[in-house]
C-alpha cells in the first residue's frame, strides 16, 4: 500500500465515523438516559451505515500494517522489535471498530 492509501483510510473512517454516524463530537454529558435512548432510535440506520463504513476502513488497516512490517523488517533486521509495533498497534484497531458494529447492530427495543 502506497503512503497515500492511509490518508485514504483515515478519510474513511472520518466520513463513516464522523460524517455518518456522526460521533466525533460525541453526545452531550448533560443529556438524560432518555435523550441519548431516542438518539439511538431515531438514527439507528444512519448509525448502522457510519460504523459499517468504519468497519470496512479498520479492515483496510491489517493489509497496511502487514506491509509496514515487512518494510521494517527488512530495513530493520529480523530480530528487532521494531517491525512488530504496526501489527500490535492495528490489531486493536480493527477489533476495536468490528466490536463497535457489533454492539450497534444489536436489536433496538421496541
Amino acid at each position: 500500500m502506497r503512503a497515500h492509501g492511509v490518508g485514504s483510510v483515515g478519510v474513511l473512517f472520518f466520513v463513516g465515523f464522523g460524517a455518518t454516524a456522526r460521533f466525533i463530537i460525541p453526545p452531550s454529558p448533560t443529556d438524560s438516559a432518555q435523550q441519548t435512548a431516542l438518539m439511538f432510535t431515531e438514527h439507528h440506520t444512519r448509525i448502522r451505515l457510519g460504523l459499517l463504513i468504519t468497519m470496512f476502513a479498520a479492515a483496510l488497516l491489517v493489509p497496511w500494517s502487514a506491509a509496514m512490517f515487512i518494510q521494517l523488517r527488512r530495513a530493520e533486521g529480523s530480530f528487532s522489535p521494531l517491525p512488530y509495533v504496526p501489527v500490535l498497534c492495528g490489531k486493536p484497531f480493527l477489533l476495536e471498530s468490528s466490536t463497535a458494529h457489533v454492539l450497534a447492530d444489536r436489536r433496538l427495543p421496541r
